[in-house]
């Protein structure tokens, strides 16, 4: 069980990331990216991305992610 989140946290990761390299002001972006995931990791998977890395060396807080999520599904 705990592969499988860590997985999905991986593929929101990237997703985020890849969603703001190709538009930096989409609002989806803007919203979840500082929410879930430290920035400076975002910006250092954007540049993986940049040059063509499927691996990533970010370190992802699980914790953190989870935590943020309950919370927006709470606000919601």
């Amino acid at each position: 069980m705990e592969q499988r989140i860590r997985r999905l946290v991986l593929q929101a990761f990237t997703h985020l990331a890849s969603l703001g390299l190709t538009d930096y002001t989409n609002p989806t972006f803007e919203h979840f990216a500082p929410r879930l995931f430290d920035f400076a990791d975002i910006r250092r998977r954007m540049k993986e991305l940049e040059r063509g890395q499927n691996e990533t060396e970010c370190r992802m807080n699980v914790r953190k992610f989870l935590m943020a999520f309950f919370l927006e599904l709470k606000r919601i």
